[in-house]
């Protein structure tokens, strides 16, 4: 089964969510967003990183409306998840510094 339009905005605005709780945070990441339409389909692409990143911890995610709803909030839960990892990461990186 496909995810609808109203559960792709839905995914969105998480990921706009998340936006807004890395733009209030005091660390440097980069969350990088893009919706895309096309014909008959619709995704979403995100990228996160810390800014200052020489060890390569970053993660995208590619979410389609041709992909099952439950599949889309399974890998949208990993990398909200994995952004808060690395949130905590930069914190304590920046402690130590």
């Amino acid at each position: 089964m496909e995810t609808t339009k109203e559960e792709m905005m839905m995914l969105l605005r998480e990921l706009q969510d998340l936006q807004q709780w890395i733009s209030n945070s005091l660390h440097e990441i980069t969350l990088d967003i893009n919706f895309c339409v096309f014909e008959n389909s619709t995704a979403i692409y995100g990228y996160v990183s810390l800014f200052s990143d020489i060890v390569g911890l970053s993660k995208s995610i590619s979410l389609h409306s041709t992909i099952s709803y439950e599949q889309n909030r399974t890998q949208l839960n990993y990398f909200v998840e994995y952004a808060k990892k690395l949130y905590k990461y930069g914190k304590r990186k920046s402690k130590t510094n």
